[in-house]
């Protein structure tokens, strides 16, 4: 069963260092049933990882945790998507200061 296009996750350009680096989770994940890979027919160097109904379920299972956590810490969502996006720029930037090196 394919997961609808925003569930699919594919790598594109410039990411294939930083693929590398997630493959052996991928790879357990799919041993689990959780997600499944599967070569581009129109590009075969492109794999799109999908989740599986098992996947799908566990995600929902788990849809609680975010906000469970920002509750014990006393964090309301708009400071928690504050942080979320501070993150992110801070991941970014040192994502893209160690490639240049």
């Amino acid at each position: 069963m394919a997961a609808p296009a925003q569930h699919r996750a594919r790598a594109g350009r410039g990411t294939a260092a930083r693929l590398q680096h997630h493959l052996p989770l991928l790879k357990r994940l799919e041993a689990r049933g959780l997600l499944s890979r599967h070569r581009r027919p129109d590009d075969e160097r492109s794999v799109e990882v999908t989740l599986t109904e098992e996947g799908h379920a566990l995600r929902e299972r788990c849809a609680h945790v975010p906000d469970t956590i920002a509750e014990a810490m006393g964090i309301d969502a708009e400071t928690m998507a504050d942080l979320q996006h501070v993150l992110r720029r801070v991941t970014a930037s040192a994502t893209g200061y160690a490639e240049a090196r």
